[in-house]
């Protein structure tokens, strides 16, 4: 699933197969179950189950009002999986903001120790039952990996945040802003220009295009979530998935599905 704008009642539900999902957006997506967004749950059978998010932005969904519901993204296995075969995932350059849950975190991991973050950023995750807030949230003993550069505005993270360039920022410092009304990323804030030039993470790919559908150049800084748009740009972008005739420095505008360059 690529590229595709979601803002209904947990789009996604996955159970014993697969999943992958790039590029995409989830905005508002309210529901009172367990993965506002996405459900990725082993419920039955522990056949291998992998899931990949990769480059997407979730923000304001929630609206669960049971305390026994949780996550904006829920990855579950059945109870005492050892298996690393058997459920894992991958969340990389994904922004998670203005989201809400009764209880329990923005990403519950539950019976899931094989789950890896990368490059994420998440933040302004609010628990209307909980008096401690959990960006990530293990409902059991689990832990999870992150591989790095995670940038979390949270003073309460279950598991281990320790790897190289993960920031959990105790003043909750957001790293994203509304401008023009877009949400880009604070050029004062710890997301920006987050990931060093060159970064490579073992066994996990980054996306080519940030959910924008902007080319990432990853040779240069680059910023940690989903989007490469910064609160100094000037240039306005969409719909667009690479153009040989954009110059760096044009303006791009969208205008009944063709596209003005302003080059002056």
């Amino acid at each position: 699933i690529k590229f595709v704008n979601f803002s209904e009642s947990r789009p996604i539900a996955v159970e014993q197969a697969n999943l992958y999902v790039e590029n995409c957006i989830f905005e508002s997506c309210t529901a009172n179950v367990n993965g506002a967004a996405i459900d990725f749950a082993q419920y039955q059978s522990t056949s291998p189950m992998h899931a990949e998010i990769k480059g997407c932005m979730f923000y304001n969904c929630g609206g669960a009002t049971s305390s026994s519901l949780k996550g904006i993204l829920r990855i579950k296995a059945m109870p005492d999986v050892t298996d690393e075969n058997s459920v894992s995932a991958t969340i990389v350059s994904c922004t998670f903001f203005n989201n809400s849950m009764r209880k329990g975190g923005c990403v519950e991991i539950s019976n899931s120790p094989y789950v890896k973050m990368a490059n994420n950023a998440v933040e302004n995750f609010t628990s209307t039952k909980n008096s401690e807030v959990y960006c990530v949230s293990l409902s059991t003993a689990d832990t999870f990996t992150s591989m790095g550069y995670n940038v979390v505005n949270s003073i309460n993270v279950e598991g281990a945040m320790e790897q190289t360039g993960d920031i959990v920022d105790n003043e909750q410092t957001d790293n994203m802003i509304l401008k023009d009304g877009e949400y880009v990323v604070d050029v004062q804030s710890n997301a920006y220009k987050h990931l060093p030039a060159n970064t490579v993470f073992e066994g996990i790919s980054l996306p080519v295009n940030d959910v924008n559908g902007n080319p990432v150049d990853y040779t240069k800084e680059t910023n940690s979530g989903a989007t490469q748009k910064d609160s100094d740009a000037t240039s306005k972008i969409a719909e667009l998935h690479g153009d040989d005739d954009i110059q760096d420095g044009m303006e791009v505008y969208s205008l009944g599905g063709m596209r003005l360059y302003n080059t002056g």
